[in-house]
């Protein structure tokens, strides 16, 4: 896919998130993610793709999670660091923590993609490479 293609892509969603839109590829060109943005939750910081704070697992994500505020509170006292304020923000710090169990903490009404572009792959934990439900 061409980074123009890409960017198409995301403008003809522009109608279900007119606040914003960004794109994340990965060096080698291989992954691609775009999203664009209804703002409801963290209005002034929550853009997607959201990434980790090494740079390469990088999330977006479609939908609400119900109870966030807790699940939230609980990892920020189990020492994660949020970039954001946005609900969608507690997918990606609960992946790195829980892999795909993380799933299993989760509700709502949500889509999410997650991309991997660690050089030779996940290999920390229990994470896979890659997931999306």
């Amino acid at each position: 896919m061409s980074l123009t293609t890409l960017d198409k892509a995301v403008a003809s969603l522009t109608h279900r998130g007119p606040e914003s839109s960004d794109t994340w590829v990965s060096e080698n060109k291989s992954m691609f993610l775009g999203h664009t943005r209804l703002s409801i939750i963290g209005l002034d910081n929550g853009a997607q793709p959201i990434s980790n704070s090494d740079g390469n697992v990088h999330i977006v994500v479609n939908g609400e999670f119900y109870g966030y505020r807790e699940i939230r509170d609980r990892l920020l006292a189990e020492g994660a660091v949020f970039k954001t304020e946005s609900d969608s923000e507690i997918a990606l710090h609960l992946y790195l923590h829980y892999g795909l169990q993380a799933l299993k903490e989760l509700r709502g009404e949500f889509s999410i993609v997650i991309a991997c572009s660690a050089p030779q792959g996940w290999s920390t934990g229990n994470v896979s490479p890659a997931v999306s439900t």
